[in-house]
């Protein structure tokens, strides 16, 4: 049988992402690890190392921030929707370009990451 084990984000500095991705979001660290001289792998997500999460790769490529072009990239559940875009606020200055929207116990805002990867936070249902 086939799990999922990581989804790949692009951004452009792992240290900041570090601090938006587990910081700002919550994810714990499941693996950072200098592998060699020019690369660094850190993976965050909500189990530990053998559980689906998401490995922040550094790039400079033109696709940080549009990997998906004009879609979401994630969908990230919520148990509280309102102090989670709150925070996201007060801590690094990232609202939502769309929402919050939909009906009690089904609402969702969607944001860009500090590289501009479009995030939909919704309510956990």
């Amino acid at each position: 049988m086939i799990s999922l084990g990581r989804v790949v984000v692009l951004v452009g500095d792992l240290d900041e992402a570090l601090d938006f991705y587990s910081g700002g979001l919550g994810f714990p660290v499941l693996l950072d690890a200098r592998i060699s001289e020019d690369f660094r792998a850190l993976h965050v997500g909500t189990g530990t190392v053998g559980d689906p999460g998401i490995w922040l790769l550094d790039s400079t490529g033109d696709r940080v921030g549009s990997q998906t072009g004009t879609d979401p990239t994630l969908v990230l559940y919520s148990d509280d929707l309102d102090d989670d875009l709150l925070h996201l606020d007060r801590r690094f200055g990232v609202r939502p370009f769309h929402g919050p929207d939909g009906e009690p116990g089904a609402r969702f805002a969607h944001l860009r990451d500090p590289w501009g990867t479009e995030i939909v936070i919704a309510e956990k249902p």
